[in-house]
């Protein structure tokens, strides 16, 4: 190689200024705010999955001898919604340790494939989510007023109904609109990083 073709190739390389330094420590910021964030969410997320199947546990198996199958199929369903959706959560998780100063395309799809996953929860199975456990709610309430007033049975189905209502469009309008901009942000920095890398 004369000195031509090494002046040539060293003036190719890309040239780092401050601007991107700070991009991409910004960029480095972002990612792991988002990931400290969903962890601590999961955690939460899981330990009040557990205190409340300990106490649907305990409704059930007090009661269960009172009710019919309605009952019991609304306490399954619970149960089975609980423990995909904390499934899934975890599944967007990324495990893999995070290694920015030496981004491989594999690396940063898998990043990408994460927060995908992410925003799948927020805009699509969080809505299956509250509309199956409405089902098993407007199940469980059927059957436990079977015995009351037709006042009072559609009384307490409309308050739960309300009740999960407001709680949904609440977490929607205020959180998840935050989380969905956020998770869309980082996508989109990871996808121009990949590009960067081909």
């Amino acid at each position: 190689m004369d000195f031509d073709d090494l002046k040539n190739s060293w003036q190719a390389q890309p040239v780092q200024t401050g601007t991107d330094q700070r991009r991409f420590a910004e960029q480095k910021n972002n990612w792991l705010k988002n990931r400290k964030r969903l962890l601590l969410s999961n955690v939460c997320m899981s330990i009040g999955f557990i205190v409340a199947m300990a106490v649907i546990a305990w409704v059930y198996f007090s009661f269960e001898k009172q009710y019919q199958w309605p009952f019991k199929v609304s306490i399954a369903m619970v149960y089975l919604l609980m423990v995909v959706f904390v499934i899934i959560s975890w599944k967007s998780y990324a495990f893999k340790k995070i290694d920015f100063d030496v981004p491989g395309k594999g690396f940063v799809e898998y990043q990408i494939k994460k927060l995908d996953l992410q925003r799948d929860i927020l805009t699509k199975y969080s809505w299956v989510y509250v509309v199956l456990l409405w089902l098993a709610m407007m199940l469980y309430a059927w059957e436990v007023t079977a015995k009351v007033t037709a006042t009072y049975r559609f009384t307490a189905m409309l308050i739960i109904t309300a009740y999960m209502g407001g709680i949904t469009a609440w977490g929607k309008l205020k959180k998840h609109k935050k989380q969905i901009k956020e998770v869309k942000a980082l996508i989109e920095e990871l996808e121009n990083l990949k590009q960067g890398l081909e």
